[in-house]
């Protein structure tokens, strides 16, 4: 069966599902979405797109398009409550058309000033969306939209998921593998059933109108706005005794939608749809049923959890709510805004997988807060009593209007002018989010749905301020902003931001307004416009920017050896003055004969692997760096080229130094293209990349043995043993046909200085801006190769643990557990499927960049092991380059 990979998989193509593709999309993570309907939808659905949600939309640069959709320019978007389309109209609240929006030229009963944004809300039909989400999403390479496959399945694994995709068309099966999936599939979500996620909250409630059974009922009709003898609107509700309905605009011209409620015990067939609309209009109209359809009213539902290992749920799925207030559609879309960013800076690796964890902190609080407004919204209107005598020409009927429109009025302004619903929104408590005790002697304002205060706190949305007839929240960038609202430097930021890869934009403005706005003079702006920090000063930027990327929620990552934050900079220094040397091996890059067994064996081993369409990828989990990237080819493995880490102020240094020595090398076919090449003694080309330092600064830590109570033993049962997963990369070791050559290369081209070596057998070199013992290592053969990496683990319990669950897992061929002497770690080294080697590394000496290591010429045992098993006849064979039989035999 035909198997897909992909970074995510998204099931369901609704609002929710395409503008989490768009969001990944724009940021180049490849993904597929898989919507089971063959076409989009033709009947009515959400029809109020918030004033949020339209700054989404503008974020992605579509706004304008949206805006274009659904009633006419100079339509008015009102909402009016009347006894019948032709009767008394007893409430009317007053929004400005799409033109008047775009223009700002009315602003209606909403006021001039209580929605400070540059997007007011929208009035279009779902129908008419959906296309234009359809084709944004389609404008992304990464991005592949497949309607007409219908997910059947889902089968969560360690790493990522593996879902059952059946042709709805011709029913051919296949497979999608996914590092992450998202359910984006409605109220009846197979993903969210197939998790045993349950819905917590109030379904079916019974009300008088909007609670039960409902009928929707799409029409044509060219002469109905004759009969509505009243100014335009979007919304007509008709309350009287005898038949309440509402009937939306869709187009302005001649289409509809009648909602009407059925009495208890109804069905559909028992309703005479052409008396039911002659009762909500007051008299006859030509009337062409399009389409027709029930539904319910009365939920308010929130799943009791958003995920489960890598699969999340958004939208409907996650939540599902009555129609009052418009905001089941538009939480669907705030969802995958939060939720797209995160994934695409976990798999980009700039944030650690617990980044993801922030997600439902953030989401799930926001929905319980809009399903509860939808739910007061319905029993509001839902239970407004309908006196008998409302539509007598008389005294008593005149009052009962008059006292029904009063109540109407105040209703329509709760639902309707909701500023602090949709702008107001807050991630409290969210630990991405800087928690300020008292900034300014100020506590940030109420969470009022009626009413919206812009304020700096950090967790709420960015402020919109108009600067040079453009909105502040235009000038923002697609990931990380740092707005800087006075004449401060942002060097220190920019540096930090470099260091942990993370995608900043700096936006200088000296704008007392906006200082004012924001309660700062610098403020930290998240991907999805929310405040991540602000203040007046960052005595420690790297600290802000690693908590705003989720670092302080990895309980694995291990936080010396991102030093900028701990305190240890000056006790052990980034790099050593006035050397100039590379940093850290950034990546290596090499090929393998097949990438399904390369990602299977790298898996079990505890890596981190993500696939793209041509490449696997090795992470370490809690580490933003990708360490090595595999492509397929050829029938053994083989190294390709290694890149190195500068720092930015070197590069004109090594260019020069490379250009004297005549070392220049082209670019490697299968990299980037960027930074310097050089080519060393064995005839590789190697990259020179400016890179955050991702080597250690100090000395690895041990990973902290749990407290056991007294009484109880230490070691758990060996099924419950946790997976290990390595924490970084320590070194590599390479094969070369002369050792000392390869070590006056790095130390007079790459600034390298040796630590130790075992004649010409066998070296090891440091980086000099501080690393372990050795960054890379050099053993003599016949040929160059890559002979193992080794990955650092957090005790020697672990070294064991790794080395026994490779063995479960058949991959039998190793050598250890021991400890070296040069290096001093303990070790294990487990043989791949192509001869070669990876290595768990524990405790390995550290080599500070104020420290001169005195460098030593070893006996030959030294360079194997303090102790430990014999050394396998296979662990010094050059698997990239065999020698035939009779050269073996000459060697042996």
């Amino acid at each position: 069966m035909q198997i897909e990979h992909t970074q995510v998989a998204i099931v369901g193509g609704g609002p929710a599902g395409l503008m989490l593709a768009i969001e990944l999309g724009c940021r180049g993570i490849a993904c597929v979405v898989l919507e089971e309907d063959i076409t989009l939808p033709v009947f009515p659905k959400a029809n109020a797109t918030s004033s949020r949600t339209m700054e989404h939309y503008r974020r992605r640069g579509f706004a304008d398009e949206i805006r274009a959709l659904g009633l006419p320019p100079d339509h008015a978007q009102d909402v009016m409550y009347c006894t019948r389309l032709n009767g008394t109209e007893m409430a009317r609240f007053r929004i400005p058309s799409s033109s008047q929006a775009a223009e700002r030229s009315a602003f209606g009963d909403y006021g001039a000033n209580t929605w400070p944004t540059p997007e007011l809300p929208h009035r279009a039909q779902q129908m008419y969306i959906e296309p234009i989400l359809k084709r944004q999403a389609e404008r992304y390479p990464s991005v592949r939209v497949c309607f007409g496959r219908r997910v059947t399945g889902l089968a969560v694994q360690e790493q990522g998921a593996l879902l059952e995709v059946e042709n709805v068309a011709g029913g051919e099966r296949s497979r999608v593998q996914a590092r992450y999936v998202v359910g984006c599939d409605g109220a009846r979500s197979l993903v969210r059933k197939s998790l045993g996620i349950r819905h917590t909250g109030e379904s079916e409630e019974e009300r008088e109108f909007f609670g039960g059974q409902m009928l929707s009922v799409f029409f044509r009709s060219p002469d109905l706005y004759k009969v509505i003898d009243k100014p335009r609107a979007w919304q007509y509700w008709v309350v009287n005794p005898q038949q309440r309905g509402l009937l939306l605009s869709i187009d302005g011209v001649d289409t509809f939608l009648l909602c009407v409620q059925l009495k208890k015990g109804q069905v559909e067939s028992d309703i005479d749809v052409a008396a039911v609309s002659r009762a909500v209009a007051g008299a006859p109209f030509s009337m062409e049923i399009i389409a027709q359809g029930p539904w319910l009213a009365g939920y308010t539902l929130v799943a009791e959890r958003f995920s489960t290992g890598p699969v999340f749920l958004a939208g409907d799925a996650a939540h599902l709510f009555t129609p009052t207030g418009g905001m089941g559609y538009n939480t669907s879309i705030d969802d995958v805004v939060n939720l797209g960013w995160k994934l695409a800076a976990v798999l980009q690796g700039w944030a650690p997988p617990q980044l993801l964890d922030s997600y439902e902190a953030e989401r799930k609080p926001i929905a319980e807060r809009n399903t509860a407004f939808a739910r007061r919204m319905a029993d509001s209107i839902g239970h407004v009593a309908v006196p008998a005598h409302l539509e007598m020409d008389n005294a008593a009927g005149s009052t009962a209007r008059a006292a029904v429109g009063a109540e109407l009025a105040q209703h329509v302004r709760n639902e309707f002018n909701i500023p602090g619903l949709q702008l107001g929104l807050r991630y409290t408590g969210s630990g991405i989010v800087a928690h300020e005790t008292a900034h300014g002697n100020r506590a940030p304002p109420a969470d009022d749905p009626n009413h919206y205060i812009p304020t700096g706190h950090p967790g709420g949305r960015a402020p919109h301020l108009e600067v040079a007839e453009r909105s502040l929240l235009d000038l923002y960038g697609r990931d990380f902003t740092l707005a800087v609202f006075d004449d401060s430097a942002a060097d220190a930021w920019e540096a930090a931001a470099a260091r942990l890869g993370l995608p900043l934009t700096v936006l200088h403005l000296d704008n007392g307004f906006a200082r004012a706005l924001y309660g700062a003079k610098l403020a930290l702006i998240r991907p999805d416009h929310h405040i991540a920090w602000r203040g007046d000063h960052a005595s420690n930027a790297e600290a802000v920017l690693r908590m705003a990327s989720g670092w302080g929620l990895s309980k694995d990552y291990e936080e010396t050896n991102m030093q900028a934050s701990t305190g240890n900079a000056a006790a052990a220094p980034a790099r050593r003055p006035g050397v100039i040397a590379v940093h850290s091996v950034h990546q290596f890059v090499y090929t393998v004969p097949d990438l399904d067994v390369a990602e299977k064996f790298y898996t079990t081993f505890g890596l981190d692997v993500r696939r793209t369409p041509k490449t696997l990828q090795l992470y370490t989990y809690g580490h933003p760096n990708c360490w090595a990237e595999i492509h397929q080819g050829g029938t053994l493995k083989r190294m390709e080229y290694v890149t190195y880490g500068i720092y930015a102020e070197d590069e004109a240094a090594f260019r020069e130094r490379i250009a004297k020595a005549g070392l220049a090398a082209e670019p490697h076919p299968l990299s980037d293209g960027t930074g310097l090449w050089v080519r060393d003694p064995d005839g590789y080309a190697l990259q020179l990349k400016v890179a955050p330092k991702v080597m250690a600064s100090v000395k690895s830590v041990a990973t902290p043995e749990p407290v056991v109570p007294r009484g109880a033993g230490a070691a758990p049962a060996r099924s419950r043993h946790p997976k290990v997963h390595p924490r970084r990369l320590s070194h590599i070791l390479r094969f070369t046909p002369d050792v000392l050559a390869m070590v006056k290369f790095h130390e007079e081209m790459l600034g390298c200085r040796l630590s130790d070596r075992s004649g010409e057998g066998i070296a090891f070199v440091h980086g000099v801006h501080g690393s372990d013992h050795h960054l890379v290592a050099f053993a003599k053969s016949h040929a160059p190769g890559l002979h193992h990496s080794s990955w650092d683990v957090g005790s020697v319990n672990d070294v064991g643990a790794g080395s026994e669950n490779m063995k479960d897992h058949g991959y039998t061929n190793g050598w250890g557990v021991g400890r070296h002497v040069l290096g001093s770690n303990y070790f294990y080294y487990v043989q791949d499927p192509w001869g070669s080697f990876c290595e768990y590394s524990y405790d390995i000496d550290f080599i500070p960049a104020d420290l001169d290591w005195q460098a030593g010429d070893h006996p030959p045992e030294d360079s194997f092991y303090l102790w430990g098993p014999a050394v396998p006849d296979y662990f010094v064979a050059n698997c990239e380059f065999p020698l035939p039989a009779q050269e073996l035999s000459k060697a042996a």
